[in-house]
């Protein structure tokens, strides 16, 4: 009789174990989906798009704010540029992916999204450079030093 009450208590405590490993699986995934979406929130609430939110921590409050200033007000532009990489990246993603493969219209589409990220990376340093102009020797100093090396 002992041997059919020992089954049910094994299974007990392998589904304990299961229900404690599964609860600990989600937990990591919601805290990790929530960390992601925090962290993009407070680089989007400094006004900082995408390709200038690493520079922002390392900025003096100051020139941040100037800086801030110089994104919001070309802010329009730099999301047009981002649906243009976009785009560009599902053309490639589309070339490669058509059957038969065709290595010239991969070629083509690549050398459109190199064009695309170079414009945007022109809009982002001359939002830049046109911030550290009205910077004083000082402040750009001061920017500089805590920029990586």
């Amino acid at each position: 009789m002992s041997e059919p009450a020992a089954a049910p208590s094994r299974r007990r405590r392998w589904l304990g174990w299961g229900l404690v490993a599964s609860l600990a699986f989600n937990l990591f995934f919601v805290g990790l989906i929530g960390a992601t979406a925090w962290r993009w929130h407070n680089r989007q609430a400094m006004g900082f798009g995408p390709g200038a939110a690493w520079m922002a921590p390392l900025l003096p409050e100051e020139i941040r704010s100037q800086l801030r200033e110089r994104m919001q007000q070309r802010r329009l532009d730099m999301r047009e540029r981002g649906l243009e990489m976009r785009q560009a990246q599902l053309v490639v993603l589309r070339a490669l992916a058509t059957e038969p493969y065709d290595k010239a219209a991969v070629e083509r589409a690549f050398a459109e999204l190199r064009q695309r990220l170079a414009k945007g990376q022109e809009l982002m340093h001359a939002t830049i450079a046109a911030a550290a102009a009205d910077l004083t020797p000082e402040q750009r100093k001061a920017m500089i030093d805590r920029l990586p090396n």
